[in-house]
C-alpha cells in the first residue's frame, strides 16, 4: 500500500484543478481525493496479483474479474488506507455506487461501486474501470448533477477567482465579461483590448478548468 501510495496521489494533485476545500457531499474534495487513492490502490494490487494472463496463452481468471466486498468492510479498508473517518468513507462510498435509476450520467468509471443485493450491503468493483477513469471530471460530474444548486454555487465562486486573476494578470489591457451577444443567443466571456497595438481578444472561459 505504501508503495503505491505515492503514486496515485500525485496523480490525483495533478489532474484535479479544483482546490482541496471544495465542498462535496458533507467532506471536501481533500477527503474524497484521499478514499479515492485508497481504492486505486486496492484496484491496482488486485490488478497486479490476480493476473498472471498477460503472458500469451494464460486463460483470464474470471472469478477475479471483480472485487467483492461487504459494504463495511470497503468502508473499514478505505479507512485505514486513507485515514479519512468511517463515517466520511461511508458518504463517499454511498455517492460512487452505482444508481440504475440514473442512467443519463452514470457509468462504471463515475461510480465504480456496484450493489450485488437489493440493501446495497455487498458492493462489487471492477478494478479496469477506476484505474482508467478520469477521476476529477467524473467526480464532479456525478457531485453536479446530485447537488446541482451546491455545485453551481462554488463554481460562481470559482467563475469570479478567475475574473480576479485575469484581470491582475492584465493591467495594462481592457478586460470585460460576460458581453451577449445582440441577438441573445449566447454572450461572450471574456473581451481583451489592446489599444496600443490595435489588438482585441474574443475567448471562451472553462471554469472547471
Amino acid at each position: 500500500i505504501e508503495a503505491l501510495r505515492s503514486e496515485y496521489e500525485e496523480r490525483l494533485d495533478a489532474n484535479f484543478r479544483h482546490p482541496d476545500s471544495f465542498q462535496l457531499n458533507g467532506y471536501s474534495l481533500a477527503n474524497f481525493k484521499a478514499v479515492y487513492v485508497g481504492l486505486l490502490i486496492l484496484s491496482a494490487i488486485h490488478e497486479y496479483i490476480c493476473y498472471p494472463w498477460d503472458k500469451p496463452g494464460q486463460p483470464i481468471p474470471e472469478s477475479s474479474l471483480v472485487m467483492v466486498k461487504k459494504r463495511f468492510q470497503w468502508i473499514s479498508k478505505l479507512s485505514n488506507i486513507s485515514g479519512v473517518p468511517k463515517t466520511t468513507c461511508d458518504t463517499v462510498v454511498k455517492d460512487l455506487t452505482l444508481c440504475p435509476e440514473n442512467r443519463s450520467f452514470t457509468s462504471l468509471c463515475i461510480t465504480p461501486f456496484v450493489p450485488l443485493d437489493s440493501r446495497d450491503e455487498t458492493l462489487a468493483v471492477a478494478p479496469q474501470f477506476p484505474l482508467s477513469s478520469a477521476v476529477d471530471e467524473n467526480a464532479l460530474r456525478q457531485f453536479s448533477y446530485t447537488y446541482p444548486a451546491f455545485f453551481s454555487g462554488q463554481n460562481t465562486q470559482k467563475e469570479e477567482s478567475m475574473r480576479a486573476l485575469l484581470r491582475s494578470a492584465n493591467p495594462g489591457y481592457r478586460v470585460d465579461f460576460s458581453i451577449p451577444l445582440p441577438d441573445g443567443s449566447t454572450e461572450i466571456d471574456v473581451l481583451i483590448e489592446d489599444e496600443a497595438n490595435s489588438t482585441v481578444v474574443l475567448a471562451e472561459l472553462k471554469w472547471l478548468r
